[in-house]
């Protein structure tokens, strides 16, 4: 008469410990969306770096419908063709088990950025006066945009701009310091003895660029400007 009941009893008590289990394993289990979130910004902030620099990033919620294996060493990557501003896609990843997704994420950018000072004409080199330094969203400015004026002084507008336009590496060269025809000194080292030579330069060209020159022999050779009248070769 009592032993049935006892084991009714037990064989409940049995059920509801294995659903109890089993409901703690299913959740330990599962990756903790949270925690996979939180780190998209330091990774972004870690990728952009630069102290001249404030970055604001906003990840969009994860689904918490979302069931990922749980995961010990979960990484934020940058997607293949994304980029790290503006309106843009942060990746993350587990390698074992192995699983990804991708978050929408949206990146500013605050720092310095150079503007034309006034209207510039294209051809114009570059002084001090002729730029001007503010704070600005660069993301919305889009890459290249020059972040210290130095880097635009002694150049050349390759363009021309009007007042309080942002200056991109792409509007600028250097100038020239080697003309066509002229008579340029040539220095290069071969078994470590160092030589020197004059000859006619073929072309123009700025400081970095090779040119050909033709040396008094009939001889041409490519030669790096390095400054004025200067280029070095490598035999």
């Amino acid at each position: 008469m009592f032993q049935p009941h006892c084991t009714r009893r037990a064989g409940a008590f049995l059920f509801a410990l294995l659903c109890i289990l089993f409901a703690t394993r299913s959740l330990a289990a599962n990756q903790d969306l949270n925690a996979l979130q939180a780190l998209i910004s330091p990774y972004v902030t870690a990728q952009l770096g630069g102290n001249d620099k404030t970055i604001k990033v906003e990840a969009a919620d994860i689904d918490p419908r979302l069931q990922l294996p749980a995961c010990a060493k979960p990484e934020a990557f940058t997607p293949p063709g994304a980029r790290l501003w503006g309106q843009t896609s942060i990746g993350l990843r587990c390698n074992n088990p192995v699983w990804s997704i991708y978050v929408p994420t949206s990146i500013h950018i605050f720092g310095p950025a150079v503007y034309s000072a006034a209207p510039l004409a294209r051809g114009k080199v570059l002084v001090a006066s002729d730029l001007t330094v503010e704070q600005a969203d660069l993301s919305d400015l889009g890459p290249g945009v020059l972040s210290r004026p130095e880097d635009a002084l002694g150049k050349i507008l390759t363009i021309g701009l009007p007042a309080h336009f942002p200056l991109r590496t792409s509007m600028l060269k250097m100038p020239l310091a080697v003309l066509s025809g002229q008579t340029i000194h040539i220095r290069g080292r071969t078994d470590g003895i160092e030589v020197s030579n004059q000859g006619r330069a073929m072309s123009n060209g700025a400081v970095g660029e090779r040119i050909p020159v033709k040396l008094s022999s009939g001889r041409i050779i490519y030669a790096t400007i390095t400054g004025s009248g200067l280029a070095e070769v490598e035999f």
